[in-house]
């Protein structure tokens, strides 16, 4: 007898792929596959417990339910005697001022030109506020406001060494520099302002800091230190670093012991001798413009304008806007993590916490996941890739907790699927029949407190 022979039968075989730690955040070093913990484009999120959450958020102000905040240009804070005030420049130039202890009205101490500087001095056991702007300087001691002639005028002024240093606004090659303990004379026995002037190849200068026991002057795109002598006229000054791209002004800020800054390159971390990266990957992401920065509980704040490479159009994008993210660099944890959607122009700390402004409005940072009320939009989206597998493949399921509703995406070859998921207590199991030879994985949410916990995808191959 004959019998036919029987065809084989390919068996299908299967594995798991789980996204069991979101924590790795946005990652510029495209590694050609789908990864379980870093993404292409992360941003409103945070992943330190290893779930899709909500990062920070940018809500009302808490200093005081009771105090109203005016229409605001500039925000600041300082200490005179103990007392801890917040300073607030308003639209008809204003600078007003809040005390922490008392936090029961504003109090205008006086007007003010242009973008102010507020140095504390102090002088004589007394601690005053310098305020430094267009006009030249005014001093307010908790009670009276002050002007002082023959001032020059300052675009930035520090402390070092028992004097004030400040930038000239009309010659940057030149740092003037006060009488020892005394703000308020500044032309030396000749009849002259004291200064020190940096030759043409620094170029101008923009920012001072004092970090330990130096003052670093950054330039355009250059560091140069100056360390204090002996003799109250003489300092040492010594180019210390030179950059190819020009260095963002308003990124510079004191970071405890270190100073963290920014230029087209990225993100960078200068200790007095070294300085690192800390944003590798992401060159030319970073675009110069009106920036602001700060230090606080650790993290490293900075409000610009960035390039996420992905076509949306999240929040303030879809109008008019300056700034559109606030990157974080948290030192302890040597990561970074992005903020998108908002137009943030100025930081302050105050009372321990940290104030920002947005069109006008001041605002608090915090782990809400809203800005001013309204959820920001949520997305951890992975690269393109092939699980590892050549060949077509099948998405079959997908099993995940999701205690909020959650958008999945799913990029399959040339083509997009969207699974509206509801959130829910227990474990989910999502068909899905997506089939292509390579996968992009797309986690969205619009709500305030998303929670999505180790997502496992079933896929098939060889069927």
């Amino acid at each position: 007898m004959f019998y036919k022979k029987r065809l084989v039968t390919p068996k299908t075989k299967s594995f798991a792929f789980v996204f069991d730690d979101f924590s790795g955040g946005m990652n510029a070093k495209r590694c050609g596959q789908i990864s379980a913990k870093y993404a292409e484009v992360c941003f409103n999120t945070d992943g330190e417990y290893g779930a899709f959450k909500q990062g920070f958020g940018f809500d009302q102000p808490w200093l005081s339910a009771s105090v109203f905040f005016p229409t605001a240009k500039q925000i600041g804070s300082f200490c005179i005697d103990d007392q801890a005030f917040f300073a607030l420049t308003d639209e008809n130039d204003d600078l007003n001022v809040l005390s922490l202890q008392n936090p029961s009205d504003w109090q205008k101490i006086t007007k003010v030109n242009g973008k102010p500087k507020l140095v504390e001095f102090r002088q004589n056991h007394k601690v005053a506020l310098l305020v430094f702007d267009d006009d030249g300087l005014q001093i307010w001691d908790g009670n009276v406001v002050e002007k002082i002639n023959n001032v020059p005028v300052l675009c930035d002024a520090v402390v070092y060494y028992e004097r004030i240093f400040g930038i000239d606004k009309t010659d940057k090659t030149l740092l003037r520099f006060c009488k020892v303990q005394d703000p308020t004379v500044w032309i030396n026995e000749s009849g002259n302002f004291d200064y020190i002037r940096f030759d043409d190849n620094f170029g101008e200068t923009k920012k001072l800091v004092v970090l330990n026991d130096d003052m670093f002057v950054f330039g355009k795109n250059k560091i140069a230190k100056i360390t204090a002598t002996s003799s109250p006229q003489n300092f040492f000054v010594q180019k210390v670093f030179s950059f190819d791209d020009e260095i963002f002004k308003d990124s510079i800020s004191l970071c405890g012991d270190s100073i963290a800054f920014c230029n087209n390159d990225g993100i960078f971390v200068f200790d007095g001798n070294k300085i690192v990266c800390v944003s590798d990957g992401f060159k030319n992401r970073f675009v110069s413009t009106q920036n602001a920065s700060c230090f606080f509980d650790g993290k490293y704040f900075l409000s610009c304008k960035f390039d996420f490479c992905d076509n949306r159009r999240i929040g303030c994008e879809k109008g008019h806007f300056v700034n559109n993210a606030v990157v974080i660099y948290d030192f302890a944890k040597n990561k970074l993590c992005f903020a998108r959607g908002m137009d943030v122009c100025c930081f302050a700390v105050a009372d321990d916490k940290l104030l920002f402004v947005s069109n006008g409005k001041v605002g608090q940072v915090s782990d809400s996941g809203l800005f001013f009320g309204s959820p920001l939009q949520k997305v951890w989206q992975s690269e393109y890739g092939d699980f590892g597998v050549t060949g077509k493949k099948v998405l079959k399921n997908v099993q995940l907790f999701s205690l909020s509703n959650l958008v999945l995406k799913i990029f399959a070859d040339d083509k997009t699927y969207n699974f509206c998921i509801n959130g829910k207590k227990s474990l989910q199991k999502i068909k899905l029949g997506v089939s292509g030879n390579i996968f992009k994985i797309c986690f969205e949410a619009n709500c305030a407190r998303p929670f999505v916990f180790k997502p496992v995808f079933e896929i098939c191959y060889g069927g």
